[in-house]
């Protein structure tokens, strides 16, 4: 039991970590992964694929042009095509509004944007006009959106209200 079992021999010197060629292994396996790294990084992608496109849309016929056709009747028919298309009825009569309104500051020389539909019922002399605003105003702000019907009839009715006006007048000062 007293007896002690002797160490093994060494086998050998033991290596040492930082020699001259192990270090150079290691810059070239570096040297190597940078210039990889490099590589990939710098290399022209192949382009990405186009999404698939959406058909185009089927072309809204547009009426004739005609030399009776005002600008604001032009702007009114492709605002009318353009929300058609998107089928978002109350976008479109917040844009007619906005359009309309817009159009009356230029003919008035006065501010527009500011009246109520209410406002400018009474500012303007046509009680057709005021009529139309306070329609175009439960169409833009009602419990539900406006029907495409609903759309094309104020379209219609903005029309023929100001574009065949020969002088908008004011009743008194908005």
């Amino acid at each position: 039991m007293d007896s002690i079992a002797p160490l093994p021999e060494p086998l050998g010197e033991p290596l040492p970590i930082f020699s001259v060629w192990p270090i150079a292994w290691w810059h070239v396996a570096f040297l190597a992964l940078a210039a990889w790294w490099l590589w990939r990084r710098l290399r022209k992608k192949p382009p990405a694929p186009a999404p698939a496109a959406a058909p185009p849309p089927a072309p809204v016929q547009a009426a004739p042009v005609g030399p009776q056709r005002s600008p604001l009747s032009t702007r009114l028919i492709a605002l009318e095509e353009s929300y058609m298309v998107s089928q978002d009825y109350r976008a479109g009569c917040h844009a007619l509004a906005s359009l309309l309104r817009s159009f009356l500051e230029r003919e008035l020389g006065r501010e527009m944007e500011a009246l109520t539909a209410t406002e400018l019922a009474e500012a303007l002399s046509d009680p057709r006009a005021g009529r139309f605003f306070i329609s175009l105003r439960d169409a833009q702000y009602g419990e539900r959106p406006p029907e495409r019907e609903t759309f094309r009839m104020l379209c219609r009715d903005a029309r023929q209200l100001f574009d065949l006006w020969k002088r908008i007048e004011l009743r008194g000062k908005p």
